[in-house]
């Protein structure tokens, strides 16, 4: 009778559990796989990451309370910049992705309040300001006024530029 440890122990015409015999160049177990194949899957694996990282930055830090927002806006002297979004928008969520992360967007949102609020749960809001799609925009004096207005995808230059005009028009009426 063998012993448990027999099986792993080479006989002369006999290739061990778990070795391949045929596959030199391989991994030594017989799957066939090339010597290094875990390593290049977890390259891959961290390339994916890596990309899905840096497509993902943090973007505007939008708050979704506009109260709170002017409130603050008040405490800071800044306007607010109110969004209107909607999560079967394609033209919010491609902003999203490809704007609200744009380095010049970003250092310029920090002279407003940002806030963003949902087309489909803020009805009273979006009655208020008349919003009849999205992505709506409008800047805000601390006092809510409006300073501003656009609508539409932008891209990040143009998107830029109107943050810009409605910087400039927002500290002429002050």
């Amino acid at each position: 009778m063998m012993e448990n440890n027999d099986i792993f122990e080479k006989k002369d015409d006999q290739t061990p559990q778990g070795q391949c015999s045929t596959n030199t160049s391989g991994c030594g177990c017989g799957c066939g796989l090339p010597k290094g194949w875990i390593f290049m899957m977890f390259g891959i694996v961290l390339v994916v990451i890596l990309f899905n990282q840096s497509s993902s930055s943090p973007g505007v830090q939008w708050q979704n309370d506009l109260k709170a927002g002017l409130e603050q806006a008040k405490a800071e002297d800044k306007p607010v910049l109110l969004s209107f979004s909607a999560s079967w928008c394609g033209y919010c969520d491609k902003m999203k992705k490809k704007v609200y992360n744009n380095e010049e967007v970003l250092k310029l949102s920090e002279n407003f309040i940002p806030v963003q609020l949902d087309y489909d749960i803020n009805k009273e809001e979006v009655q208020n300001y008349k919003v009849d799609g999205v992505p709506d925009y409008f800047v805000l004096g601390a006092d809510g006024t409006v300073v501003s207005h656009f609508t539409g995808y932008r891209e990040a230059q143009d998107f830029a530029d109107k943050l810009k005009n409605a910087l400039t028009k927002s500290e002429k009426k002050e």
